[in-house]
């Protein structure tokens, strides 16, 4: 009996030990299986974030580019707007008369051909004619001589192909300047202009 006594003890608890090692394995095996998701998982989420912070980098990027390009076009807009109406020199031709004519001489002709080419050249270029006249004569007829003086300039400039609305033209009549002398007088002034940021 007291075997069976024994027997009796020992069998509960080698049940138990046996019993307690397959529950220690399975649980050991459990938590291994998880383990190995729970990586996978981080894995995929760290490949996720990974992914995500170079899209929000790119993005950042390009939003900076294009704040530069912004910021730039605002730049050159407020330039040109502030400096619509101003305008430089680019060249000036002086076109002389002989005395009491408005006829283009020869060497008036090859000048504004040499207009014509800059002219041509740069489509962005106005020109501005101002016409004068010496002091001999009446004041209306010597304002009138200088009008036909720009009108001839003018008409040269119409016929050669160049627009209308490239040209600006101002009569101011006799040239009471003193210094210059009377031959100098009797002349247009070609003034090739620019807006102040063309090239």
């Amino acid at each position: 009996m007291l075997q069976q006594m024994k027997i009796g003890v020992l069998l509960p608890i080698v049940l138990m030990a046996v019993s307690g090692c397959a529950t220690e394995d399975w649980v050991r095996t459990l938590v291994e299986k998880n383990q190995i998701e729970t990586n996978q998982r981080l894995d995929g989420l760290g490949e996720q974030i990974k992914t995500t912070d170079q899209f929000a980098r790119s993005a950042h990027e390009r939003a900076d580019a294009a704040m530069n390009r912004a910021e730039s076009v605002d730049g050159r807009l407020t330039r040109l707007w502030s400096n619509r109406y101003r305008q430089r020199v680019v060249d000036t031709v002086e076109i002389y008369f002989d005395f009491n004519k408005a006829d283009l001489s020869e060497g008036a002709l090859i000048a504004l051909l040499d207009v014509i080419k800059e002219l041509q050249a740069s489509p962005t270029l106005i020109v501005r004619l101002r016409g004068f006249s010496d002091l001999t004569g009446t004041r209306d007829y010597n304002f009138s001589l200088a009008q036909r003086r720009v009108e001839a300039v003018w008409r040269f400039l119409e016929e050669k192909g160049v627009e209308l609305s490239r040209v600006q033209e101002i009569t101011l009549g006799p040239s009471d300047d003193r210094r210059t002398p009377e031959a100098k007088k009797r002349r247009v002034t070609v003034t090739l202009m620019a807006d102040v940021d063309s090239p």
